[in-house]
């Protein structure tokens, strides 16, 4: 069973990464999302704590794309 600790550790890993300082040579200005290194750490942790919100995402993408 889940706990209230866990969800509340589960949402900082966004909260973290979004105010990570990132020291890889595409890292753009602190507080952009172009950092394709950024943008790959955030998905995977999506896809790792939130396994529903990553499908949902998938699929919104494959219709825009479709459209």
């Amino acid at each position: 069973m889940t706990t209230q600790h866990d969800l509340q550790s589960d949402t900082q890993v966004f909260t973290t990464i979004m105010n990570l300082e990132m020291n890889d040579k595409d890292r753009s200005p602190r507080g952009g999302w172009n950092s394709d290194a950024r943008l790959e750490v955030l998905a995977n942790e999506i896809v790792r704590y939130m396994p529903d919100l990553a499908q949902l995402l998938v699929q919104s993408g494959m219709q825009k794309m479709a459209a």
